[in-house]
């Protein structure tokens, strides 16, 4: 298990311990952490996660169930979400781009409830902008739909699957199968020179035994630049020689930053000290 934003501190342990027993309700204590590890360098502008490894998979089970129990319950909604959905998908159909939405609705509305009011504005919405929703079956312990899929009425959903709830978490694992081309990126030729390793003694006496040190042949501004160039291009040949990378362009998804590829840095770093243990 991985606890982010905890601060850092000389007592990490003895927090972490009143965390775990406050979340099994007392039934695990400290003594059923093997070792809680931060991931990662340490830095003043960041909190670094913690790994926490139990001796019991028992514990880890009776925590997720338990954080369920803490889950503040539904609020009402207001005008200002269609407003700002209705904003959101505007953008996103200028961009000529498919619209795929998946997450929890239980804040938003329950769609199980035909005649209600904010069930049939959400769907307004959704024939406005061509989208159709592919969950119409009660994903919630409790009853209810509040989990949907809303996708283009275009986009290739092949199926949808519901797994019965109240295993790991009141509401039920939904699992799609949906056709995605990928577009392949272009690969780009270009020669470059490994600098860093360039030998400065080398160079310097490189450049003390071509004309480069000597003085001008002759009064031509041209001819002599001309010369200085090539004298300099062909040491630069001889000590750091050009050696061909393939590049493979650009992003294909416009919105993987440099943010996300940190993330996705840190969430690798993360699952290879979890799979290699505490070494």
């Amino acid at each position: 298990m991985i606890v982010f934003r905890l601060n850092e501190g000389t007592d990490d342990i003895n927090r972490v311990c009143k965390i775990i027993t406050h979340l099994t309700d007392g039934v695990y204590y400290g003594s059923n952490i093997v070792k809680p590890l931060r991931l990662g360098k340490k830095s003043d502008n960041v909190v670094r996660p913690i790994l926490i490894k139990f001796d019991d998979v028992k514990v880890k089970e009776l925590i997720f169930k338990n954080i369920v129990k803490m889950r503040p319950g539904s609020v009402q909604i207001t005008v200002l979400f269609f407003k700002e959905l209705v904003s959101v998908l505007e953008h996103i159909t200028l961009l000529k781009a498919n619209i795929l939405l998946m997450g929890d609705f239980i804040f938003i509305v329950h769609i199980e409830i035909i005649n209600d009011e904010n069930t049939i504005r959400l769907f307004e919405i959704f024939d406005v902008f061509q989208l159709v929703n592919h969950i119409n079956e009660s994903t919630q312990s409790g009853g209810g739909t509040l989990d949907l899929v809303v996708s283009s009425a275009d986009f290739p959903i092949i199926s949808t699957t519901v797994f019965p709830h109240g295993v790991f978490s009141d509401h039920s694992l939904i699992t799609i199968k949906a056709i995605i081309a990928k577009p392949r990126r272009t690969t780009a030729k270009r020669f470059v020179r490994s600098w860093k390793k360039i030998d400065k003694d080398r160079f310097v006496e490189a450049v003390l035994n071509s004309p480069l040190s000597g003085s001008c042949r002759s009064n031509d501004v041209d001819s002599e630049i001309k010369i200085f160039n090539d004298e300099l291009k062909n040491i630069i040949d001889r000590l750091v020689p050009k050696r061909v990378i393939f590049d493979r362009g650009e992003r294909v998804a416009p919105w993987f930053d440099e943010d996300c590829l940190r993330a996705k840095r840190c969430c690798r770093t993360i699952l290879q000290k979890m799979f290699n243990g505490y070494k």
